[in-house]
């Protein structure tokens, strides 16, 4: 009989923090479309993302806003919040079938991997500039 109080609680519990959770990140959802259709009424592309930032964030958002218009936005870094990630979700949601519509689908992976590609190619340059000669290795003392 307490095992099954305890289980009914457990599951009462269980049920109005996962409805709570539900609710809530639903606005954000509906916030998120909300602001992309907005911008999309303004003439405005854009594309959310979070997460800790790679290094060749810089060089995608540079080539999205010169060929595409499209502004890229980081909402959240490392620390992603049900309200940014369900900011993130309806937002993109709303402009990712117009960014395909304009410019094709799979442009946003075309473009992340031309930048990625280039920052690999600028860290090797830099790399092999200050990798110091055999001669220089030589003369070092023990």
């Amino acid at each position: 009989m307490k095992r099954t109080i305890l289980l009914l609680l457990t599951l009462a519990l269980l049920a109005t923090f996962g409805t709570t959770y539900w609710l809530r990140s639903g606005r954000f959802v509906r916030e998120g479309r909300r602001d992309a259709a907005r911008d999309l009424e303004n003439g405005k592309l854009g594309f959310e993302i979070c997460g800790m930032m790679r290094g060749w964030d810089g060089e995608y958002a540079a080539l999205l806003q010169q060929r595409y218009g499209i502004q890229l936005r980081s909402v959240a870094g490392c620390i992603v919040t049900e309200e940014s990630s369900g900011h993130l979700g309806g937002y993109n949601a709303v402009m990712l079938p117009e960014i395909h519509r304009r410019f094709g689908a799979g442009v946003l992976e075309r473009t992340a991997d031309e930048a990625r590609a280039k920052y690999n190619k600028r860290v090797a340059e830099i790399q092999a500039k200050n990798k110091p000669s055999p001669a220089a290795a030589d003369t070092r003392q023990p």
